[in-house]
């Protein structure tokens, strides 16, 4: 599922470069950019038809019934808090669960209140979390290179525009491939998705150095280095998400 959800933005990475170089001739950046507008405006639409799944829907109705159950057959508890000489005390007060309601048992002790902290005071003093989102900002950084400055980098290399859209095409191209590849792989739990998501990654900044190299700055060396930057960047993010999980 990761794979064909991550593989739909490669799939709008392949058109749009050549569409976008279209609409700029034609109608210029600020019409282009309006039409591009257009066009991302209909996600709202669609994110609105976006509805839980029959395995989520279920798995809610289960958990529900195995709580009320639960609570049928175990002692409950509740709890309050009253005012007693403008003095705030937290009783717990406990109702055994009989089949003989007159001979039930109540009885209350005065507990601590428990101040817990919240869910972002958490994540901040959690060092393994911080870790891991600094390494995901850097690395989303150092992927996102390739496809940022690519264009005006072939560009300054002596291709045309034209060229350059299609460079981009190519390695959305191969992503897309690689995001589906990614997420069947990532299925197998005989593989070692840890050790396949390090090698993409390595392969991916053998890519980088690549591009500098004058041999590699033809057209045809230009295509075959974006198929495999594209495709192991692809693998990688079909991986991410499982990997996190």
């Amino acid at each position: 599922m990761t794979g064909i959800v991550t593989s739909g933005s490669a799939l709008g990475g392949i058109v749009f470069p050549i569409v976008i170089k279209f609409l700029i001739d034609v109608y210029g950046w600020r019409g282009s950019m309006f039409i591009l507008a257009a066009f991302n405006f209909q996600t709202i639409l669609l994110a609105g038809l976006l509805r839980e799944s029959p395995l989520q829907r279920e798995w809610k109705k289960s958990k529900t019934k195995n709580i009320e159950s639960s609570i049928a057959d175990s002692t409950a508890t509740i709890y309050t808090v009253y005012e007693d000489n403008g003095n705030t005390k937290n009783h717990q007060e406990s109702i055994s669960t009989d089949n003989f309601p007159s001979q039930q048992v109540k009885h209350e002790t005065e507990i601590p209140i428990i101040k817990e902290k919240s869910t972002l005071m958490k994540l901040l003093t959690n060092v393994p979390y911080i870790l891991f989102t600094i390494n995901n900002f850097l690395w989303n950084a150092g992927a996102s290179v390739a496809m940022l400055l690519g264009p005006d980098y072939y560009t300054k290399i002596g291709h045309s525009l034209t060229e350059a859209a299609v460079l981009l095409s190519v390695s959305q191209g191969t992503m897309l491939c690689g995001c589906v590849v990614g997420g069947i792989l990532g299925n197998y739990r005989n593989i070692n998705r840890n050790v396949l998501f390090l090698c993409m990654n390595f392969i991916m900044g053998l890519c980088s150095f690549a591009y500098t190299f004058p041999v590699l700055q033809t057209m045809t060396g230009l295509v075959a280095v974006n198929c495999l930057y594209g495709l192991s960047l692809g693998i990688s993010l079909g991986l991410l998400v499982i990997i996190v999980s």
